[in-house]
């Protein structure tokens, strides 16, 4: 028996914090093809502490079966303390509850059995609000309705405009397109007018500028060296203590699961600043992929014309005309866009694979080992890490072209969607941690980018204009956004 091999470094302590700072992708491809490629678990060294890294498809899914030795737990619990939960409360999200007044639940280090942790609890809430049903089509009717308001030609909201003319052009940024309007919809679909009418018209500025530095919270930056971060976070959380403090009849509209969330957290007896760092953690992980994800699949079909045309075509039949030309159609069939655009479908999937960096993580609870090298004992207490992207990036799943974006590699031989379960792409996670806002996302990107394909002649402000370049140094464990200066402008 051994143990999984450690990457060498030269400097004690540091470990490869250098190579893991500067880039955490290229640190994990560095390793595997220093190990020869067998995809077999090694171990890199961060500040002393020693983190497993697991890239083979058959390991991850073994990880997430064996949910006794590898816990989730303790990475959600330390997420929650970063966002500003103090270590009393967090402790308290993860007791047995027993139920109260109310369907509110409260904990009871009493009881045994059935009963789950608030944790579990707003799992399963999370699932019965964004898995296919009434509550999700009540969420995605409300969000529409706003996509549908905001992909107006009149209504581009003036901040995304960088100059326009009475010639009907206006020249936009894409990314600020994209971000303004998704943020939006998607912070009034969840939580009624009052937060942006009333409460913080900049919030979503504020989020902008967290999310951009937010890599920095899960590192534990001071202060210091990320004052814009952390400013934008509290000033963000402050907005929605706010929020919570008015009484329920002056903030209509907020959907079922915050509700849930706000009378279940005040039930485990968490004052309103408490539970207000919990909302906007949550806030966080909603809104900070969709806007990017949708960013670079518009930028792939604006640079592609033949691609563009073909989007067009195939979604044609999703709308009905209208008499006041295609920038006012009305989406005719959403189970249609959503169930039988497949060249659409496959550009999502292709961005989600070439675009994302999301990193899987658990912490060993006791010794055990993986299909890949039976005899490499993982042992307890050490953090285990699954980087998604070297799977994404697996010429033996993808074949050789594996770093072009290619917008029909989701399609079959006859063009059909390709049915799911490939080990190998990832890009919501898996198991009982699999991301239940995955159902929600692809109705908010599809809807975006179908909109905004057909109701705008869209072109680039300038023939000369090169590709967005992708910012892979910030260890984002996401979506990962356009380099700064490179966000792309459109007519």
């Amino acid at each position: 028996m051994r143990s999984p091999q450690p990457l060498p470094y030269y400097v004690p302590i540091l470990g490869n914090l250098m190579g893991f700072m500067k880039d955490f992708n290229e640190l994990f491809n560095y390793a595997r093809i220093h190990f020869g490629n067998t995809r077999q678990p090694f171990s890199v060294t961060v500040l002393g502490e020693e983190l497993y890294i697991v890239t083979s498809p058959s390991d991850i899914s073994s990880v997430y079966k064996n949910t006794k030795a590898l816990d989730f737990d303790p990475f959600i619990h330390n997420v929650a303390m970063a966002f500003g939960a103090s270590r009393i409360n967090a402790d308290k999200m993860f007791e047995r509850m027993r139920s109260s007044r109310g369907g509110s639940a409260e904990p009871d280090a009493k009881v045994s059995g059935s009963p789950k942790s608030f944790i579990e609890e707003s799992h399963e809430n999370y699932k019965l609000q964004l898995h296919p049903g009434p509550k999700l089509e009540e969420l995605q009717r409300v969000f529409l309705s706003r996509v549908d308001a905001y992909l107006q030609f009149d209504g581009l909201a003036s901040r995304i405009i960088r100059s326009s003319s009475e010639s009907q052009v206006k020249v936009v940024s894409l990314l600020d397109w994209t971000s303004g309007v998704l943020l939006d919809a998607s912070t009034r679909a969840f939580f009624g007018d009052t937060l942006l009418d009333v409460v913080q018209p900049n919030l979503l500025d504020n989020f902008i500028v967290f999310d951009d530095g937010s890599w920095k919270l899960n590192y534990q930056y001071p202060r210091i060296a990320a004052k814009a971060m952390y400013d934008a976070k509290d000033e963000s959380i402050a907005a929605f203590e706010s929020y919570l403090s008015l009484p329920h009849e002056k903030r209509p509209g907020a959907t079922w699961i915050i509700t849930t969330l706000e009378s279940d957290m005040r039930a485990l007896g968490m004052d309103t600043q408490q539970i207000s760092s919990m909302i906007f953690m949550i806030y966080w992980v909603v809104n900070a992929n969709a806007y990017k994800l949708a960013f670079w699949m518009v930028a792939h079909i604006v640079f592609d014309h033949t691609l563009l045309e073909a989007v067009r075509d195939e979604i044609s039949s999703c709308f009905t005309p209208s008499p006041g030309g295609p920038h006012t159609d009305q989406i005719a069939s959403l189970s249609r866009l959503l169930e039988k655009t497949s060249l659409l479908s496959s550009i999502y999937h292709e961005s989600l694979r070439v675009y994302n960096a999301p990193m899987g993580a658990r912490t060993v609870t006791s010794p055990c080992s993986l299909p890949s090298a039976p005899d490499i004992i993982l042992q307890p207490g050490r953090k285990l890490l699954m980087p998604y992207r070297q799977i994404h990036f697996d010429p033996i799943a993808w074949g050789r072209e594996i770093h072009r974006f290619d917008a029909k590699r989701f399609l079959g031989p006859s063009g059909e969607k390709l049915k799911s379960g490939n080990t190998s792409f990832r890009p919501f996670g898996g198991g009982s941690t699999h991301c239940p806002g995955r159902f929600l996302a692809w109705r908010e990107v599809a809807v975006f980018v179908a909109c905004l394909i057909w109701r705008f002649d869209i072109e680039l402000a300038h023939a000369e204009s090169e590709f967005p370049v992708l910012d892979e140094r910030k260890p984002s464990g996401g979506m990962m956004g356009p380099v700064k200066g490179s966000k792309g402008k459109s007519s």
